[in-house]
């Protein structure tokens, strides 16, 4: 078997990773049209010009990751975020994983377990503490996924998409053998 392709994203790929972003979006969340919400929250965070911001900004390590099918296509990307960690980790040291998605005719390939784990490689050679997240609570694909994973439930956190506010899930996993 072969191992799933992972590599940094890079500015150039501004574009892909809009068009991924907005395909894995509307797959997981949109089955049947994209709503109003979902159209504006696209346009506002997952936008060419908003990958451009991010790969822009100066970091000790890459911030966004591509994964590629065996055909070299862009399948799947996560995204870590060290600018915001919620009250309830205001004293450690932790990176939210901010986004992790593959395209629906790749999942069950082992490209979400492989972004995951490079998520955590790199939060651990930062010497974090842990990994948070956020889940919607109607996605349970993804609870299951992280549960099994070693993260557990910590509590809510609104997220906001266009303009409806949403409590979704707060999910954590420590690299400390004590918690």
């Amino acid at each position: 078997m072969t191992l799933p392709h992972l590599q940094p994203a890079s500015l150039s790929q501004a574009q892909l990773l809009a068009t991924l972003a907005a395909q894995t979006l509307a797959e997981t969340y949109c089955p049947q049209e994209i709503d109003p919400d979902s159209a504006l929250y696209i346009g506002r965070n997952l936008s060419v010009q908003a990958f451009e911001a991010i790969l822009k900004q100066p970091a000790a390590f890459p911030l966004i990751w591509l994964a590629y099918a065996q055909s070299g296509e862009a399948v799947g990307y996560m995204q870590l975020n060290r600018s915001y960690t919620p009250q309830l980790f205001e004293n450690q040291q932790v990176i939210q994983l901010k986004r992790i998605y593959v395209l629906r005719s790749h999942q069950q390939q082992k490209l979400g377990k492989a972004l995951l784990a490079q998520a955590q490689q790199l939060a651990i050679d930062q010497k974090m503490e842990g990994i948070w997240l956020i889940c919607w609570t109607d996605n349970h694909q993804a609870i299951a996924f992280y549960k099994k994973n070693g993260f557990v439930e910590k509590g809510t956190h609104p997220f906001q998409v266009g303009d409806t506010t949403y409590e979704d899930l707060i999910f954590y996993k420590s690299f400390s053998p004590t918690n």
